[in-house]
């Protein structure tokens, strides 16, 4: 038995977080004064690794240990194919959809392992990849050349690492059958998926002509003889033999105009329900919202609004003036600072997630080895141009958005 990073039941400090891609200095700041303990990046390998076997890790550096300093935990998912590693652009719409050649992706997620793996504390498998936006390839094609290399990678570099997957999206009708199958091939430590359907309590057509966020959490709809939806993320685990599995909801949230107080009201209503309805479920590891800070340079993606915060202004000397904050970012702050000190973690059998012993938090046990043995990890503080590297990507990276 291992102690995952995983806290069951009621929301708290300790299983909370958001989304924030590869973000400037200054919203790392802004997660730290939300109070959540994660932040979930994209560790993505057409930009890690643009030309085979040229390393770029400059921007991983600067947001993986500008959030150390501040003492944020990090997801990181593993994923996006280089143009250098497609087996060919089907779709022809860019390359980091593509089904990734040969053993090209198990070599990029070992390396980034063997960097991070001191500092990252939960690694994920890709990123939705039932949506062909986000990988083209069947679903036969994901489990062999990404999802089981990937966690096998993982574990090659660091057994004891948290390996979280498949990260479904709750779309459409195939993501049951994604669960399933990765749990065939591979038992992550964590399952994780998306969901951002609403609740019923706010919408009178969730559960009814739609699924409601409890359709794709833990009871599927079912209108019988009529209809009857895929089963939700919970029942695909224990159709798939693995009820103890902890249950990550890795992206949810809700748009909302920083000038419409009606959308405002909504999207904290939806982080209200969602934080009360975690406290009845105990296997509910943690939640981590989409997306802390939403950013509209010089005009572009105006439809775009999932952040809890809108930043106003560039980088600075002073990062928590520029940005203005929703509802929902208070509403998140209050009740974290109010909720009881986290309890004692929920236990993640090694033999369900094939981790080894590991640090009280789950992690590599500090003093088992020196942290940097090994792994290239870059040390100290990250420096200006790491950071400026990570505001010109957090750019490129918002094309990669729901609908």
């Amino acid at each position: 038995m291992w102690t995952a990073l995983v806290l069951a039941g009621a929301a708290s400090a300790a299983n909370i977080g958001t989304n924030v891609h590869l973000p400037p200095s200054d919203t790392l700041d802004v997660a730290v004064e939300l109070g959540g303990a994660w932040i979930r990046i994209d560790l993505n390998w057409d930009l890690a690794e643009p030309a085979q076997g040229q390393w770029n890790w400059a921007p991983f550096d600067a947001v993986i240990d500008g959030a150390k300093a501040r003492g944020l935990k990090v997801y990181a998912t593993l994923a996006y194919t280089p143009a250098w590693a497609s087996s060919g652009n089907r779709r022809n719409d860019g390359a980091n959809n593509d089904v990734p050649a040969g053993n090209t992706y198990r070599t990029f997620v070992e390396a980034a392992v063997a960097r991070y793996k001191t500092k990252v504390d939960v690694f994920g498998t890709w990123n939705e990849p039932n949506l062909a936006d986000f990988f083209e390839g069947t679903r036969d094609e994901w489990i062999d050349v990404v999802y089981r290399p990937g966690v096998l990678g993982i574990r090659a570099q660091c057994p004891s690492c948290v390996v979280a997957g498949p990260e479904v999206a709750t779309i459409g009708n195939a993501y049951a059958g994604y669960i399933q199958a990765a749990l065939a091939a591979e038992v992550p430590n964590v399952l994780a998926g998306h969901i951002y359907a609403s609740f019923p309590e706010d919408d009178s057509a969730a559960g009814v002509t739609k699924d409601s966020f409890y359709n794709k959490l833990d009871a599927h709809r079912v209108q019988l003889p009529f209809y009857e939806g895929p089963l939700s993320i919970r029942e695909a685990a224990i159709a798939a033999g693995h009820p103890e599995l902890p249950i990550w909801i890795t992206e949810t949230g809700r748009q909302a105009d920083l000038a419409d107080a009606g959308q405002l009201e909504a999207q904290r209503k939806q982080a209200e329900r969602l934080m009360d309805a975690m406290a009845s479920r105990p296997w509910w590891g943690g939640t981590i919202f989409y997306e802390l800070s939403e950013e509209h340079p010089d005009g572009m993606w105006p439809d775009i609004r999932w952040g809890m915060v809108l930043r106003t202004s560039a980088p600075d000397g002073t990062p928590l003036d520029d940005f203005a904050r929703k509802p929902v970012f208070t509403y998140v702050q209050q009740r974290l600072a109010a909720s009881p000190p986290a309890g004692v973690d929920a236990g993640v059998d090694a033999g369900s997630g094939g981790g080894n012993p590991a640090g009280p938090d789950g992690g590599v046990d500090p003093d088992a080895a020196n942290p940097a043995a090994g792994c290239g990890c870059a040390t100290g503080a990250p420096s200006r141009g790491g950071v400026l590297i990570a505001l010109g990507v957090v750019l490129a990276l918002r094309r990669r958005r729901h609908s």
